[in-house]
């Protein structure tokens, strides 16, 4: 592609990137209208921790909540309305006070999330058309309302999927440097991005205990790249990997100690685990007391029942994949939040339909993505180019990451499974986009 088509090119993406932020900042309303849900109190109550206390991270809620939490400006808005659509209390929307500050931070966040995505993906394909393309579909994936209408309920699904898209992006423009040998021109920058990825991926571990999967996703799949002579000498790999084992002790050690464990992982053994027998026997032989009723017992599932049930999954992979086939119509949700109403969007019912363009409800988004995945790793064994190993290795970090989190999603609360898995099934549903465009442009240049 020579300079003048490859200026043309980006500024047809930043003009895509400006009209979808523009259109996303204006078509859903005021960005100060919020909505509080059941969970919002809890969110409130335990933002009151010292910011950097033990407390702040084994609290009713995690660390990264709990900074965001910290904006409200009086204690008294605890006692905010909230819509509760299972208790049929539906509210509409308002600009409240109390959320002002939260409610523009996690819209500016999505913003700024989606069209950083967009920018780094698009930037790293070859093809002008394959380009514009994907930073049209990653857009109209974050901004249809499937995933923007999020953006004003005060739970922890905008932030961690903002968030998430945020992470990705600075590991894209990272594991293309460093394959593309980028970094030996501008080391600095890269050093920077690298802190950049870390300051944003660590708030975002400390959204949901379910987000530790991740370090450990990415601790696995970039141990292969210590082969490469010039990663393994750069000292700065070595202590992310020491930073990031130590976030995950930190992580693991204060999600064994919170109370925000005890009922969620009650309602997953009264759902899986005391309705069978053989099941109960085998936590049994491994140190469970028998009645249920006891202080052992209770002494027992708060120090031990969480990996005890972690070990349980791993050794049953079959119960696992069982489980989730009985219960597919979870996988196939829309996920629109079910909190609010928005009469005022003239168009919000056509909004949907289109969404639904972009948020496939079918199972096979699941097919689709292993089968891309599978293709991308061919294609990297085959060409054994820096672009083409980094779109494999960045399929394999969101398809294992998007499948561990599912699992401990859907097993780790049989109450809300729907909204626990929200994230998880999304991710899915992104990796399609993302990367069946980065496999069509790998083959168009064949």
């Amino acid at each position: 592609m020579s300079s003048s088509q490859h200026r043309w090119t980006n500024l047809i993406i930043l003009f895509i990137l400006i009209a979808g932020a523009w259109t996303r900042a204006t078509l859903y309303g005021d960005l100060r209208l919020s909505i509080a849900m059941p969970d919002t109190p809890s969110y409130v109550g335990s933002s009151a921790a010292p910011l950097f206390s033990w407390q702040a991270f084994t609290g009713e809620r995690l660390f990264t909540t709990n900074l965001l939490y910290k904006l409200i400006p009086d204690s008294k808005c605890v006692d905010a309305p909230f819509s509760a659509p299972a208790l049929k209390k539906e509210i509409f929307r308002e600009i409240q006070p109390c959320f002002t500050k939260i409610v523009v931070f996690q819209n500016i966040l999505a913003l700024i999330g989606w069209c950083a995505l967009a920018w780094s993906v698009a930037r790293r394909l070859r093809r002008p058309l394959f380009k514009t393309l994907a930073a049209a579909l990653i857009l109209l994936f974050g901004f249809t309302p499937q995933i923007a209408e999020w953006d004003s309920v005060l739970s922890s699904e905008t932030i961690s999927f903002s968030m998430f898209a945020l992470a990705l992006a600075l590991l894209t423009e990272i594991i293309f440097r460093l394959l593309g040998r980028e970094d030996e021109n501008r080391p600095a920058q890269t050093s920077l991005l690298i802190a950049a990825w870390l300051a944003v991926f660590t708030l975002w571990i400390f959204i949901r205990d379910a987000h530790l999967s991740a370090i450990a996703i990415t601790l696995i799949v970039f141990s292969p790249l210590i082969f490469v002579k010039r990663i393994r000498r750069n000292k700065i790999f070595a202590a992310l990997a020491i930073l990031l084992i130590g976030f995950f002790l930190l992580g693991s050690a204060a999600s064994r100690q919170s109370v925000r464990q005890q009922t969620p992982l009650g309602n997953a053994f009264n759902a899986y685990i005391f309705p069978h027998p053989a099941r109960v026997e085998y936590f049994k032989e491994r140190g469970m007391p028998g009645d249920t009723s006891s202080a052992e017992y209770k002494t027992w599932f708060q120090k031990h029942a969480a990996a005890s049930y972690l070990k349980f999954l791993l050794a049953h992979p079959g119960f696992v994949g069982a489980t989730l086939l009985e219960n597919t119509a979870y996988l196939q949700s829309d996920f629109t939040q079910p909190y609010y109403k928005s009469p005022e969007i003239k168009y919000r019912n056509a909004l949907l339909e289109f969404g639904k363009v972009f948020h496939p409800q079918s199972n096979a988004v699941f097919a689709i993505d292993a089968i891309l995945l599978i293709g991308l790793c061919a294609a990297a064994f085959n060409k054994k180019s820096g672009e083409s190993v980094g779109w494999a290795w960045l399929a394999a970090w969101m398809f294992l990451y998007a499948s561990a989190s599912l699992i401990l999603s859907f097993f780790g609360d049989a109450d809300g499974v729907s909204r626990h898995i929200f994230p998880a099934v999304e991710t899915f549903r992104l990796f399609g986009w993302i990367f069946l465009t980065a496999q069509i442009d790998l083959s168009a240049q064949d």
